[in-house]
């Protein structure tokens, strides 16, 4: 099996570390960036140097048909399906293909010249796995396929790590998301600083992967701010939350949120589709528009009857245990690849 993806992507490197973990499955990652294939371990078997981005993209086909060759896949497994002429190297391929679609990809990504290769690749793929109800929809749409509902669960360290139980008037508060536009992370920054100002005991945590300006002009907000928390930080820091707010524009399905539901966190969430689809449970999350004034609304509805999100912290992690634990997600893997074999 060649796993085509992004060796940078921690989100490649753990899916791809997921299915290496299927019993009778050999597995290589075909590096989009560097145009290389790795092992099992992700040591590079050949090494590219990918140039400009034109003789980048114009020589990855050829360097994904020598991949090709040399290993002769049963399976190759795309992580991402905005994969532009790398489609090119599928002619002649006569070997089962699966695709794992990002939210991007079939959304706000789905556009112009993207979008004809990103079709093609869906139509081409045997099996199409997503992570929400609303993605496997959205496919059905693009495609005319059905997708498999795979959410690849998280690391067990979210499984394991129990969480704080707190009946401290001070409410703790997380924004998790990258500080990109479509993540909203001023308008959190905003509401946050309109409750503090009105007195409320706020402990506020932003973790981010980038480090910004902006960020430090609101350390009269911000209590805690983290770049590139790592998976122990992080779950450190959920364990110990009472509300994560995570209110993107575009989205797929953010691993995120089911983290935060294993240690009893509540999120806080956009009303965007791929999030209505999934939750209707008003103990599990409560949604919000994407606005200042609306956010600030629920936070401090939420905030003034915080006692009642604490009191349903262990049926989140019931309903995360139940429906997203890694376990059951990787019985399903082996079950789509000996199907596929």
């Amino acid at each position: 099996m060649i796993f085509v993806g992004n060796s940078d992507s921690p989100l490649a490197r753990e899916r791809f570390y997921l299915i290496s973990k299927v019993k009778g499955v050999t597995s290589y990652f075909f590096d989009r960036k560097n145009l290389s294939l790795l092992d099992q371990n992700l040591k590079p078997l050949t090494l590219q140097t990918k140039g400009s981005y034109t003789k980048y993209h114009l020589s990855s086909p050829f360097y994904f048909w020598k991949a090709i060759k040399q290993i002769r896949p049963n399976i190759i497994h795309f992580h991402g399906v905005s994969i532009l002429l790398l489609a090119f190297s599928l002619i002649g391929y006569k070997g089962k293909v699966i695709s794992t679609p990002q939210g991007s990809d079939i959304n706000q990504g789905y556009r112009g010249i993207y979008s004809i290769f990103t079709r093609f690749l869906l139509k081409r793929s045997d099996v199409i796995t997503v992570k929400s109800r609303y993605m496997l929809n959205r496919v059905k749409f693009l495609s005319g396929k059905w997708s498999e509902v795979i959410n690849w669960g998280v690391d067990e360290i979210f499984e394991e790590t129990k969480y704080v139980v707190s009946d401290s008037s001070v409410v703790k508060i997380f924004s998790p998301r990258s500080f990109k536009e479509i993540y909203n992370v001023k308008i959190i920054i905003d509401a946050i600083e309109k409750l503090k100002s009105e007195g409320f005991e706020i402990h506020f945590t932003v973790a981010t992967l980038h480090d910004h300006e902006y960020l430090h002009s609101k350390k009269h907000v911000i209590d805690q701010l983290k770049i590139k928390a790592d998976k122990l930080e992080m779950c450190e820091i959920l364990s110990d939350t009472d509300f994560m707010i995570s209110i993107p524009s575009y989205d797929g399905f953010s691993t995120t949120l089911i983290e935060a539901l294993f240690l009893g966190v509540k999120p806080i969430i956009s009303d965007i589709k791929p999030y209505s689809k999934e939750f209707s449970e008003s103990y599990l999350v409560t949604k919000t528009k994407i606005d200042v004034s609306e956010l600030y609304v629920v936070l401090k509805k939420e905030i003034e009857s915080i006692s009642i999100a604490r009191k349903y912290k262990s049926q989140r992690v019931r309903y995360a245990i139940s429906n997203y634990s890694r376990k059951s997600q990787i019985e399903k893997l082996k079950s789509l690849y000996f199907d596929a074999l």
